[in-house]
């Protein structure tokens, strides 16, 4: 770790920053640190995994600019470099200085009026999405496909077990991918689970980490927070008032039919991800869900049938 508070303090050189000081704070897909400096002033530095672009980062930046100007969920305020720029570059690593965004993170327990909040949230978000015109030359990743971010193809390389039945999950989600991101496409979130939304007084969210934001349709995002709250005993609740939330400012846009599917196409693209991560301690916790990841697809599969794939 100490190489990447090198890397840290090498990007931090090039803000106007007095005395910066730094404390980890995440070492996941990304290593983010928590950044404050002899005027009292408290920022978040996040070090991207290597082989990220700066003009993928330069297209997340410019909706998160956007969403600070425009909408008024609390979201993170990214902070120019003294050449004026939303990102700067340590090594091959690309970082990004923003706000702190303040505010508790639950991860034991979550209530309904949280998730009402977080719905509303979610809404505001879509609602900017959906009418923003992103600059010439931004681009960011489709949600048409199962696996993202440039992730490989993991099917070979898993336990001959899970092949099959991964590899044909996979396939039966080619078609309803396609059909849902032809009805309506715009940019997203697309990793809002509990890590990256966080309450002050009042459910007052906070929503912080676009670095995964990608362009699909909407009832996607909200599979994606859905697919979090498996652990909680009161789920069902959950996402109940999630949706009442949403609703009090958007039209619902997930036909329940897809939600499962959606889920399984969460639990594959995070199946990629993590098996093919830089990181050893990600990939290493794939050992411990792939046996889920796979159960998942199986479940679905058999309450599924296949000549229902592109009509759902």
């Amino acid at each position: 770790m100490s190489s990447f508070r090198s890397i840290a303090q090498v990007a931090l050189a090039q803000y106007d920053l007095r005395g910066p000081r730094v404390r980890l704070l995440h070492d996941g897909y990304n290593v983010t640190f928590e950044v404050r400096d002899d005027r009292q002033r408290r920022f978040a530095l996040r070090v991207t995994r290597p082989g990220v672009s700066a003009d993928r980062v330069q297209s997340e930046v410019a909706w998160c600019d956007a969403l600070a100007r425009d909408v008024s969920v609390r979201t993170l305020a990214v902070v120019r470099s003294v050449q004026g720029a939303g990102f700067v570059c340590s090594g091959e690593h690309v970082c990004v200085l923003s706000s702190w965004v303040s505010g508790r993170q639950y991860s034991k327990t979550l209530s309904e009026r949280m998730l009402s909040a977080v719905g509303r949230s979610m809404a505001l978000l879509h609602r900017h999405g959906q009418s923003w015109s992103p600059p010439k030359g931004w681009e960011r990743d489709r949600l048409d496909v199962t696996w993202l971010h440039g992730a490989p193809n993991p099917i070979a390389s898993l336990p001959l077990q899970y092949q099959g039945v991964v590899g044909e999950a996979h396939d039966r989600l080619g078609p309803i991918l396609t059909a849902l991101c032809a009805e309506t496409c715009h940019v997203l979130h697309a990793d809002l689970h509990q890590g990256n939304y966080r309450f002050d007084p009042g459910c007052d969210v906070g929503v912080i980490d676009f670095d995964d934001c990608a362009v699909g349709h909407p009832a996607q995002d909200i599979a994606i927070t859905f697919y979090y709250l498996k652990k909680y005993s009161n789920q069902g609740d959950l996402r109940r008032a999630f949706r009442k939330g949403y609703e009090e400012l958007e039209p619902w846009p997930l036909d329940e039919s897809r939600l499962e599917a959606l889920l399984v196409w969460r639990a594959l693209s995070l199946c990629a991800s993590v098996l093919t991560h830089e990181n050893s301690r990600i990939r290493s916790q794939g050992a411990t869900y792939l046996g889920e990841w796979a159960a998942r697809c199986e479940r679905w599969l058999k309450t599924t049938p296949a000549t229902s794939s592109t009509s759902s």
